[in-house]
């Protein structure tokens, strides 16, 4: 709130006029730092102006060069009562359409007329018929546009008082897939997406089949009209997709009748016989190879078996228990098992199946059994946990040292045990192996290190120190058992892994071998070939097995009768639009020029430092336009000389000369070598200059390097090969590099003067704005305290004079009395 203050009045001075002016040249320094913050501000501002130019250029370049494609490419066609074509930037070469035997359709279902209308409700078209829960639904799954069917159903509710109308509306608008009309009776619905479903319905209906059925559709055959993909042959293979409208090869192709239908048939039943012939050739040599492999694996079981009962059943465990121990199929578990455990706490499960067994072990607390060993015992056969129960002390006696012993086994690397050779395992049986570290600081003369003995010491320094520790406890005749072992243990996993990967690939090919068949099976039907001596009953009532041992009979490609008049071939071929591509060249070119000018002109502006900021007062002095007259030159020069400007300018100017190492004709891998440079006026701080003529016969000449030397997608640091030596190449295009720059300048920038959701700490100027106001609040707070002292100052002076007015005015009085 502003003090009010009346001084004057004893000294009939004009106090308030004498502190004005006083304060004004106390205020000098304020409005020093006042003008500061307002060139700050304005710099600021300048600097955000510019990142928006270059922002608008670079959404200039992302729409018109890249989601919109620099190339402009037209398509012609031969024939375009059959085939139309768009040509996209990617055309390329000529395809030929020899012919079209089918279009795609939708499937459809046409009911057979009820007694209803429009207005007819729901629930009486249900015959009152409705559940108990008043809403109800359907679900219906339809083909998509990609030609599959859609995983997840759509659901469509009603109620028994929605009239058939709403209902029909209420199906179109659900994006369900599927259009309904109800016209005299009978409802027809059709998938909104054309083709053929491969191996299922184009519409599954889901939950709400009654209703279908009260609209007196067959619940079983709803969709009585099948969908269909168009069939066509294109550059001599035969093919098919669910649209007639389809991109191939860059053209966006449009069928629009069918010609050579029965020649196109022939060549599609031939690419269809061809690929079953080639799945089933397949199919048989997986098979042949995966029984190669099941019998291989079958013998290193056998010999796995062998060498385990050699080298440790017979050798280790004794003839009177080694029933016991076979039948306890993992006895190794009694190495981590007390006898009295199993006497008291497994004795009392149930192991009459192994459900029961789980259920029992999940009685028992962790800390009695500790889950680890509790899952592993999960896995025992209920023959082998009822052999566990029943141990008796003295077999456990018996059979937990060896278990010990083959417990060392299976933590061992069995590949290293494979490995071993006789004189290895006799060194390695005297070694002292024990301790945390015991292959640390060997003494020079130690045997490890004897030069015959390095591979088993490398082998040893890959083990963990805990098989370190197991290899010290062995003796050199169990090593060699061991080894044995292992020897057949690798090989039986490696015929395992080798059998599973035939199996593998036995079942990919016969799925694919399946589809293949199904394919041509369908094929064949559909155009009513039937094979000598039998006939369309007989082939109708054959088995799927019969039908592939029939096709698998066939040494010639099943065709139909070509009775129909052959029409030429349709060609699609694509052409450059040069001009246009012109065109846009030269309006990036001029839009380019415009941006490098406004820079230039930025960096290049008159600073009038006569013309500084105005301060409060001044601008209470002018009017309005000198206002405008005298910021507009105080604004002049912000960015003049500034580095961050100037620098990008030179960096977008050099890549004009950088050439791409990624367009393989050099000719054109420069933006120079197809006309386009610097200008020659160094004044105009690198704008472009287009040779018109050089420029058409480069895109006339090969359009394609001209396109990817502006917007191909390379990289900024790709490794390339040139005369056989690799190095490091930006093989972006010139656009692409362009807007690399770009955003460099903006993120420095950005660094200077922020984005308008930053706040000032974030940015140099921000810091210096920051710094300014609180300098600013500080001179305010002391022009505060000096205004009051002004005017504590004149009240003395003030409360002086009329003092001294006073004192007259008595004396004056004395001398009249």
């Amino acid at each position: 709130m502003t003090t009010m203050r009346i001084g004057g009045l004893a000294s009939g001075m004009d106090i308030d006029s004498l502190v004005e002016k006083l304060m004004m040249t106390e205020r000098a320094p304020l409005d020093k730092l006042e003008q500061k913050k307002q060139t700050y501000e304005w710099q600021r501002d300048a600097y955000r102006e510019v990142n928006t130019k270059l922002k608008t250029f670079d959404t200039f370049l992302a729409d018109n060069y890249f989601i919109r494609s620099m190339s402009v490419k037209t398509a012609t066609t031969s024939n375009s009562n059959f085939v139309t074509a768009e040509a996209t930037s990617a055309a390329s070469g000529t395809l030929t359409i020899e012919g079209v035997s089918q279009l795609a359709t939708a499937a459809r279902g046409i009911s057979s007329q009820i007694n209803a209308t429009g207005t007819t409700t729901m629930g009486q078209l249900l015959g009152g018929n409705l559940p108990a829960s008043d809403k109800q639904y359907i679900e219906i799954r339809a083909i998509q546009k990609d030609g599959s069917l859609a995983t997840k159903p759509t659901k469509i509710e009603y109620t028994s008082s929605m009239n058939i109308s709403d209902f029909v509306s209420k199906l179109n608008s659900s994006n369900a897939g599927v259009t309904a009309i109800f016209e005299n009776g009978r409802l027809s619905i059709t998938s909104t997406n054309t083709g053929d479903v491969k191996n299922s319905e184009e519409v599954v209906i889901g939950n709400g089949s009654e209703v279908f059925q009260a609209f007196g559709f067959d619940p079983n055959n709803i969709f009585t009209k099948k969908g269909t993909n168009a069939v066509f042959q294109v550059n001599g293979i035969a093919t098919e997709r669910s649209t007639n409208t389809f991109t191939i090869s860059g053209y966006n192709v449009t069928l629009k009748d069918t010609f050579n239908s029965q020649a196109t048939i022939n060549a599609t039943l031939k690419d269809a016989f061809n690929d079953y012939k080639f799945t089933k050739e397949n199919y048989d040599s997986k098979s042949s190879i995966y029984d190669t492999k099941s019998e291989a694996f079958q013998s290193a079981q056998s010999d796995y078996t062998k060498a385990y009962n050699d080298n440790f059943l017979t050798k280790y465990v004794p003839t009177d228990i080694q029933t016991i121990w076979t039948k306890l199929g993992r006895p190794d578990l009694l190495a981590k098992l007390d006898h009295d455990t199993i006497s008291t706490v497994l004795a009392n499960i149930d192991s009459t199946s192994q459900e029961s067994i789980i259920a029992g072990l999940e009685t028992i607390s962790d800390e009695i059994i500790p889950k680890e060993l509790k899952d592993e015992l999960k896995t025992l056969t209920p023959e082998a946990f009822k052999t566990l129960q029943e141990l008796n002390v003295d077999n456990y006696n018996s059979l937990r040292p060896i278990a010990i012993l083959e417990t060392k086994y299976i933590n061992l690397n069995k590949t290293f045990l494979k490995d071993l050779s006789p004189d290895e395992i006799t060194v390695l049986a005297d070694l002292d192996l024990s301790g945390d570290a015991p292959l640390d600081n060997l003494p020079e003369d130690h045997i490890l290190n004897n030069p015959e003995n390095k591979a088993l010491k490398d082998n040893l320094g890959k083990l963990a120190v805990e098989e370190l520790n197991i290899l010290d406890t062995l003796s050199e005749d169990q090593l060699l058992s061991f080894k044995n072992i292992a020897t057949a243990e690798v090989t039986l996993n490696t015929a395992e892994n080798e059998m599973n990967l035939a199996s593998v690939n036995k079942a990919v090919a016969e799925n694919q071998k399946n589809s293949s068949f199904q394919i041509f099976k369908d094929l064949y039907i559909q155009n009513g070939l039937v094979p000598d001596g039998k006939t369309k009953e007989e082939l109708d009532a054959m088995t799927d097995e019969q039908l592939e041992e029939l096709f698998n009979s066939f040494t010639e490609v099943p065709r139909i009768t070509v009775t129909e008049m052959k029409e030429n071939t349709v060609t699609l071929a694509s052409s450059t639009n040069v001009d246009e591509m012109i065109d846009k060249i030269k309006e990036f070119v001029q839009t380019y020029n415009g941006l490098i000018t406004d820079l230039n002109n930025l960096t290049n502006e008159t600073k009038y430092r006569d013309y500084k900021p105005l301060t409060t007062l001044q601008r209470k002095e002018m009017e309005d336009k000198e206002i405008e007259l005298w910021e507009e030159k105080a604004k002049s020069g912000l960015l003049r000389g500034d580095s961050t400007i100037r620098e990008g300018i030179s960096s977008m100017r050099n890549l004009i000369y950088q050439s791409n190492p990624a367009i393989a004709n050099i000719k054109f891998n420069t933006l120079f070598s197809v006309g386009i440079t610097t200008s020659k006026d160094y004044l105009s701080g690198g704008t472009l200059e287009i040779d018109d003529q050089k420029l058409r016969d480069a895109l006339n000449e090969d359009p394609d390097s001209v396109l990817k030397l502006f917007t191909f997608d390379g990289e900024k640091e790709a490794g390339i090969t040139v005369n056989g030596e690799t190095k490091t190449a930006d093989t972006r295009g010139f656009l692409r590099k362009l807007r690399g720059e770009i955003d460099v300048i903006e993120s420095k920038i950005v660094e200077r003067a922020g984005r308008a959701s930053m706040n000032e700490t974030q940015f140099t100027l921000g810091s210096y704005l920051r710094d300014v106001n609180k300098r600013i609040d500080t001179w305010q707070d002391k022009l505060v305290e000096i205004e009051d002292r002004y005017w504590r100052q004149f009240g003395a002076m003030e409360q002086m004079i009329n003092k001294a007015n006073q004192q007259s005015t008595m004396l004056m009085g004395s001398f009249y009395q």
